[in-house]
């Protein structure tokens, strides 16, 4: 699949790595077949490829289009092989090159010296996306938002009351976390939504509303003791 070097430029919701890396060698092998060993720029860029799916004799290994731009503009496909460390060529990943002539493009490129660390290999500027089994490339943001963990029966109850004017009036007017100089009677010095969200979280030491559903039962004990009762109270008769 060929992309629009221009375009690509323009989705970065595609790619999951993107950086310098250098060509240290590339290798032909029964079992592999022809292999190419990049040095990452820094140790912590092997986060990127955490669990990632090698390639083995039972597993083809997670796929990859893979893009060169800047000086060397050229795309190809490539199945991830496995990453590594070592104290001679610090971070690496291998991927597995099935095209025969993009095979050919990489060994007639330079390739570090493996017995003089001071010669560098080829240095590319490199972006990779994944592809899924439907030969498409993966949107890693919509990914993301299918992956994100959706809200139960506690935290939809606490978006109720954080949307409720009254609990917003008690919050801004009569609560421990007033606003200062609101009245009752002034509707537009009440807290908004987003506001009383801001303070619950902040106060509960959450960063999501969903965390009330995922076993965070120190926040709901927190939400329950400083919001829920007391507003509760608040209301009286009228709760």
């Amino acid at each position: 699949m060929e992309l629009d070097l221009v375009t690509v430029e323009r989705i970065e919701r595609f790619i999951v790595f993107e950086s310098k890396v250098e060509l240290l060698h590339w290798e032909d092998t029964s079992q592999w077949g022809f292999k190419i060993k990049l040095a990452l720029a820094s140790r912590g860029e092997l986060d990127s490829f955490d669990k990632t799916m090698k390639r083995s004799k039972k597993r083809g290994g997670q796929r990859y289009h893979c893009i060169l731009y800047g000086e060397f503009n050229r795309q190809f496909e490539a199945q991830f092989c496995g990453r590594g460390w070592a104290e001679s060529v610090g971070a690496h990943v291998a991927l597995h090159v099935p095209d025969l002539d993009d095979q050919l493009y990489f060994r007639e490129s330079k390739t570090r010296d493996q017995g003089e660390k001071e010669i560098p290999g080829r240095v590319f500027d490199i972006m990779l996306m994944e592809v899924g089994d439907d030969e498409q490339i993966i949107d890693q943001t919509a990914r993301e938002r299918a992956e994100r963990p959706v809200g139960g029966p506690r935290s939809k109850a606490v978006a109720m009351m954080l949307q409720d004017l009254d609990f917003n009036r008690w919050l801004s007017c009569h609560s421990i976390y007033r606003r200062p100089a609101a009245r009752p009677d002034d509707p537009a010095a009440c807290y908004t939504f987003e506001d009383a969200d801001a303070i619950m979280k902040n106060v509960c030491g959450i960063e999501s509303k969903v965390e009330f559903d995922n076993g965070n039962e120190a926040a709901w004990k927190i939400w329950e003791t400083q919001f829920k009762a007391p507003f509760i109270r608040y209301l009286g008769p009228r709760a």
